[in-house]
Formats: C-alpha cells, structure tokens, sequence
C-alpha cells in the first residue's frame, strides 16, 4: 500500500479531481433520491385523502376536546351538513340531548386508554327522527387526536324492534289460541 507521500502531484491531483467527480455524482443521486421520495409522499398522501374521502362508511378525526379536525363525505351526507363547515366544529352538536354524557365519557375513555372503544349514541341531525349510530375510535400514535368510524345503526334497531314485536305478537296469538 502506498503512502499519500509516495504520490506524484498530478496522481494526487487526479486522484482529489477523481474524488469530487464522485463526491458530485453522489449528491446528484442524494437530490434524485430526495425528489422520488418528495414524489412518492405526494402521491401516497393524494391516495390516502382520496381513499378517506371517497370511504363509503364514514371517517372522522377528533381532537381531545371533540373538534372535528377531518371528516369525509360519507358523514358530511349521513348528517346532512357541507363537509367545510363541519371541520372545527364540535361533535357534541350533533349528539342527542340524552346521549351527550354517554358521548363524552366515550371521548375521555379513548384518549385515556391506547386501545379501541366504541359506544352507541342517537344523533340529532334531521327532521327524520334521531339516528342511532356506532361509534368506534383510537387515538393515533401522538395521543392529541382519535381517529373515528360511525355507522348509522338506525335501520338495523327498527329491524330488531318490528321482529321484538313480531315475536311477542306471535306468543300472545299463541296463547289466545291454546285458551280458545
């Protein structure tokens, strides 16, 4: 192996003008590197945001004290409200009277837990009547948001309500009968 001094001045010249050529060739490959990943995070973020948009069940995003921070179409369209104005503003507006403490229990439950919760709550959004909806939420990995699923659960209570009351018909004709 030789020694920096067993160099000639142009093969130490050579070898420096041999090194900045690299040294440019690198950074030039530093700078692609840095466009392709700005690329791909614009285009994953593009895909995600359409994908949370276009969702056909609905997502929501919530700060601890129940602002909403990011809603998609399918909740603006379940409550009847243009998906703009809802963002930053609270949830709470849109529970029922009588579900608003079990609302804000589940909020304090979530972001005091890291694991999912979810609770049942009536939603005074139209004219149509109460809607009862599920709620499932976790809070994301920094802790200051909760990331929200609701369903509208509505249809599927007046279905168990009509075979309730199905039922019940159908033993008390069953007993008029074994009477009569």
């Amino acid at each position: 192996m030789r020694t920096v001094s067993g160099f000639s001045e142009a093969e130490v010249l050579k070898l420096i003008h041999e090194l900045e050529v690299h040294q440019f060739e690198v950074d030039k490959q530093n700078e692609q590197l840095a466009l392709d990943g700005k690329q791909a995070s614009e285009v994953g973020s593009a895909k995600y945001s359409e994908f949370f948009n276009l969702a056909p069940t609905g997502y929501f995003t919530l700060s601890k004290d129940g602002e909403i921070i990011r809603v998609n179409r399918s909740v603006a369209a379940l409550l009847g409200v243009e998906q703009s104005y809802m963002e930053s503003s609270s949830f709470v507006f849109f529970v029922s009277d009588e579900s608003k403490p079990i609302y804000k229990q589940f909020l304090w439950n979530v972001f005091k837990s890291n694991i999912q919760k979810s609770c049942k709550i009536f939603l005074s959004v139209n004219e149509t009547g109460p809607l009862l909806v599920l709620l499932n939420a976790i809070v994301n990995g920094n802790g200051d948001q909760c990331l929200v699923n609701i369903v509208d659960i509505t249809g599927h209570k007046r279905t168990k309500d009509v075979l309730r009351d199905g039922e019940s018909f159908f033993r008390e004709t069953q007993i008029i009968a074994r009477l009569g």
